[in-house]
């Protein structure tokens, strides 16, 4: 979605005037944890769900472990391929 250049000056403005209210502060914490809770939740929904034997919960655990750090996606990709390609 792209803004327009002056909604992003009057979004910089609330933004630099709310900066030091407490609640807005709050807000922006709570946000960044729901940022992280619901993909760990749905992570670990699928790992539950998906696991049908201790080499599928390993590469599960894995992946979801990629998935947490930086890891570009890509790597972790080619690297489910390739044990994929390696267990069959």
């Amino acid at each position: 979605m792209l803004l327009p250049p002056m909604l992003v000056l009057v979004l910089a403005r609330v933004r630099s005037r709310l900066v030091h209210n407490r609640r807005f502060h709050a807000v922006l914490h709570s946000l960044s944890l729901m940022v992280i809770a619901l993909p760990t939740v749905s992570s670990g929904s699928l790992a539950v769900h998906a696991t049908t034997g201790w080499v599928t919960g390993a590469l599960v655990a894995a992946g979801t472990g990629l998935l947490r750090t930086r890891v570009p996606s890509l790597v972790g990709v080619l690297l489910a391929v390739g044990v994929g390609f390696f267990l069959s």
